[in-house]
C-alpha cells in the first residue's frame, strides 16, 4: 500500500468508524438495545472488529496478509448486518434506524471489497 501512509486514510476504515459511531449512538439512545447486554456487547464488538481488522491488516507487511485481515473485516461486517436485521425483526429498532445502519454498512462492505480486489490483482501480477 505505497500510496497510503496510515490506515486512517483508507475509505473502508473511515466508513467503519462512521458505522461504529452510529452503533454507539444507537446503544446509548435506545433503551431496549442498551438493556439487552449480550446483544449490545456483541453488536459493539463486531462493529469494532471491522475497523480494527482493517487497521491490523494495514500494518502487515504483505498484501496477502492484508487481504486475510480484510476478509475477516468483511466477515464481521456480515455479522453486524445480520444483527441489524435481528434488531429490526425483534422490534428493537425502527425501519429508519435499520436503513441508516445498512446504508453505512453497504459503504463499508463495498469499499473493503474494492480494496480486496485491488490487492488481489496486485498479487496476481506478482505471480505472473
Amino acid at each position: 500500500m505505497g500510496t497510503f501512509k496510515n490506515f486512517t486514510e483508507l475509505d473502508c476504515w473511515k466508513h467503519a468508524q462512521k458505522l461504529m459511531v452510529q452503533v454507539n449512538s444507537l446503544i446509548k439512545e435506545n433503551e431496549g438495545v442498551n438493556r439487552n447486554y449480550s446483544l449490545r456487547d456483541q453488536l459493539f464488538r463486531a462493529t469494532m472488529s471491522i475497523s480494527n481488522n482493517i487497521a491490523e491488516g494495514f500494518g502487515r507487511h504483505t498484501n496477502k496478509e492484508f487481504l486475510r485481515f480484510l476478509n475477516i473485516a468483511q466477515g464481521s461486517a456480515n455479522e453486524v448486518e445480520s444483527m441489524i436485521y435481528t434488531l429490526h425483526t425483534t422490534e428493537l429498532i425502527t425501519e429508519e434506524n435499520k436503513d441508516d445502519l445498512l446504508q453505512t454498512l453497504i459503504s463499508v462492505k463495498s469499499t473493503t471489497g474494492g480494496l480486496m480486489r485491488y490487492l488481489s490483482k496486485n498479487l496476481e501480477r506478482k505471480r505472473n
